[in-house]
């Protein structure tokens, strides 16, 4: 713990005057895991901090981040019921409720969270950054040993022994008012493996999300050009030093471009193989080490029947895979 108080006493010194001292952890587990580790955002609510981030954007945005983390932080590092997280405010979070809420609401929601967090652990709100980022970092570290998280790793043939890390860095806040937001990208595109982008950026959103379906960054790259010069540019020096097709969560708050995880993408079977074949014709991989890219169990999808290219009329609904192969059928109403 002395070397994390030192660290951040190092990160304190670091940072932009005006920037607010407020923190993320993330988890770092060895490899994939999504939506299994926790994170938590916004660290070091206190009372200067509200202050300080009054002053650098609003008071209104200042008791947004407080009520988005004292839910966060009621429900992922103190473990309280769902239900009762929810219920607090159950319509706050469903459409754009919260951004319709005035400060004064906000601050009465804050305020309900904290005695909700008081009353179901028995324990005050940790009112110092120190020891907020403490009780974070060990349930960070506590959800690699839940039960979701064992389930995965026992069918993916993961090791239990091998731990997770905890990455802590300032926060950026996708929600600030203005071009803010957050996104993923894939060095190649996640479906085909094309050696073309690929992912989703989204305005507003406070963390970036894994999805079944990615619609692609087109919006992003016309509303922010140079931010999506900058996050091609660090896909394309992320892909040719780990020599592989990678996966960027990012966030921009206007102009700037914040890369907070890089980790190798998890591609569609299909995907994986053009990828694993085209880093070989880029001179990146030898056949032997693209063939050891590739996980055999997920070739089975691709030796299914699919339905081959056509005209396809529009889609009465969409959803996610549920097994691989393809069928016709005639249909008369």
């Amino acid at each position: 713990w002395e070397e994390v108080v030192t660290t951040l006493d190092a990160l304190r010194r670091g940072a932009a005057a005006d920037r607010p001292p407020v923190l993320a952890v993330r988890a770092s587990p060895p490899g994939p895991m999504p939506g299994l580790m926790d994170t938590v955002l916004n660290l070091g609510i206190t009372e200067d901090t509200i202050q300080a981030l009054s002053r650098w954007e609003s008071g209104r945005f200042a008791a947004e981040i407080r009520v988005r983390f004292l839910r966060d932080f009621a429900a992922t590092v103190r473990r309280v019921p769902t239900h009762r997280v929810d219920a607090v405010a159950p319509g706050l979070w469903s459409s754009n409720a919260l951004g319709d809420a005035s400060e004064f609401e906000l601050v009465d929601v804050a305020e309900a969270y904290e005695r909700l967090i008081l009353e179901e652990t028995q324990r005050p709100m940790p009112m110092t950054l120190e020891e907020q980022l403490r009780e974070a970092i060990e349930a960070v570290f506590a959800s690699w040993d839940r039960a979701p998280a064992r389930r995965f790793r026992a069918s993916h043939d993961v090791s239990h022994d091998l731990g997770s890390a905890a990455v802590v860095h300032w926060m950026a806040f996708g929600t600030r008012p203005g071009e803010a937001g957050t996104g993923v990208a894939f060095s190649r595109h996640p479906m085909t493996g094309a050696p073309t982008p690929g992912g989703i950026f989204e305005s507003g959103v406070p963390r970036p999300t894994s999805r079944t379906r990615y619609p692609g960054l087109e919006a992003f790259a016309a509303a922010n050009p140079d931010g999506f010069a900058r996050l091609l540019e660090a896909l394309g020096m992320l892909e040719r030093e780990r020599r592989t097709a990678m996966r960027v969560d990012f966030a921009c708050e206007g102009d700037a471009l914040f890369l907070l995880e890089a980790r190798a993408a998890v591609l569609a079977p299909a995907g994986a193989v053009r990828s694993a074949v085209d880093l070989v014709d880029e001179g990146l991989l030898t056949e032997e080490e693209a063939v050891l890219q590739i996980d055999p169990d997920s070739l089975d999808g691709m030796l299914h029947p699919h339905l081959g290219p056509f005209e396809r009329p529009e889609p009465i609904a969409i959803g996610s895979a549920a097994a691989p192969g393809a069928a016709s059928v005639s249909y008369t109403h």
